[in-house]
């Protein structure tokens, strides 16, 4: 099977519109919340005008979540430095979890208050999830295949892990991977409010602290992020710069309930991506964990990384603590951060952690977590758990 490594970066979200600037934010712990005080909770916004990077006819016809991916695609098109040949019989893989919910919300709204007849023409085409990947592929001119994944807060792990397997098994050499989420409306924001998940603390230091015992909730955020996938042999063959390999990918489905996760389900995902990746369990020198700063979520994470690796050997932290919880999007962001955190050589640390605040989780988990950015030399895993019971883990490695 062919070796699948990542040689292209792009990202927009609330800590930069940018790689460069989302790198430096996170290594600061600098986060973008707010508190929307209308509903009552904290949220993170995207604050970049997307009218700088899109053409009118692009604003016209694609949903916000359509928008943030062309931006963070083209990013990570210019870092590989693509041909338009290898671009020609690449594949696109996007994770959404509901795609252009923005246009729904909004075209609702004109078929309730005014007349039905008031629905744009353009509803369909900025709603479907598929249009996030179908936009991509006119736009850079693409012919290979394009699927959507839609796995709650896994999609954009989950779309990571499909595409790496069919480059694994020789479907292309290259294949452009993105997550992308954005439904800050006053409706999908109040749907997640009912299930008692989201954040309201005011204390925006505070809004978002996974595994410690004062926490509130996630912290709902939009964004996009892209990484582009290609075979080993390619890359190197037209020289380009490789971040890291993907090593393992591990899909486990609880089959238990729609919102509560469990940490039977999250061990044996994990256990199958280091089976994947063909090392040992304490050769993974650091996680990053899905952390949501739920209760529900936190302690079984907690509990299943805690039954498989020691604090000897492997460290721990939730990157939501800074740009909150992107949904479906999450997953490729962390995934990003992993292949700067390969590449630099640093683990970013569990931002809001307190000693005095830890949750009551076991003595290893408490001295898995990072208390400051530390060292890093090789493997580093990537959770994603969702509603539904979806469980998808990456492994990503240096490049020998």
């Amino acid at each position: 099977m062919n070796r699948v490594v990542v040689t292209g970066l792009g990202t927009i979200n609330p800590l930069g519109n940018n790689v460069i600037s989302t790198w430096e934010a996170a290594q600061k712990g600098n986060n973008n919340f707010e508190y929307y005080e209308k509903l009552n909770v904290t949220i993170s916004r995207v604050r970049a005008e997307l009218s700088d990077f899109l053409s009118k006819r692009e604003q016209r016809y694609q949903d916000r979540v359509s928008q943030l991916a062309m931006v963070s695609t083209m990013e990570a098109v210019n870092d590989s430095a693509l041909l338009q040949k290898d671009l020609d019989r690449a594949i696109i893989g996007v994770g959404t979890s509901i795609g252009g919910v923005n246009t729904t919300v909004e075209e609702t709204k004109k078929a309730t208050q005014k007349s039905i007849k008031a629905i744009g023409i353009r509803t369909i085409i900025k709603m479907l999830p598929n249009m996030i990947a179908s936009n991509l592929s006119i736009k850079l001119g693409i012919h290979g295949s394009i699927t959507t994944y839609s796995a709650a807060c896994a999609s954009g792990s989950v779309s990571i892990g499909e595409t790496f397997r069919k480059l694994q098994n020789g479907d292309a050499d290259v294949g452009i991977v993105i997550g992308a989420e954005s439904c800050l409306n006053d409706e999908a924001i109040e749907a997640f409010k009912k299930l008692g998940v989201l954040s309201d603390n005011q204390d925006l230091d505070k809004a978002s602290v996974p595994f410690m015992n004062n926490r509130s909730g996630f912290v709902m955020s939009e964004g996009a992020s892209t990484i582009i996938l290609e075979n080993m042999g390619h890359a190197l063959k037209r020289n380009a710069r490789i971040y890291g390999e993907i090593l393992g990918y591990g899909n486990y489905s609880d089959g238990l309930s729609l919102v509560a996760p469990s940490s039977e389900g999250m061990i044996l995902a994990m256990k199958q991506a280091i089976l994947d990746a063909k090392i040992d369990a304490q050769q993974v020198a650091y996680i990053n964990a899905h952390g949501t700063s739920t209760i529900a979520n936190d302690r079984e994470e907690a509990n299943a990384i805690s039954s498989i690796f020691s604090s000897n050997k492997t460290k721990v932290s939730s990157t939501k603590a800074i740009f909150g919880h992107m949904l479906g999007g999450s997953g490729t962001l962390e995934a990003l951060l992993c292949m700067k955190m390969l590449e630099k050589g640093i683990c970013i640390q569990q931002f809001g952690i307190n000693n005095t605040n830890l949750d009551n989780t076991s003595e290893n988990f408490s001295n898995m977590l990072l208390r400051s950015n530390s060292s890093l030399k090789n493997y580093v895993m990537s959770n994603s758990f969702a509603f539904g019971g979806t469980n998808a883990v990456l492994i990503f490695g240096k490049v020998n």
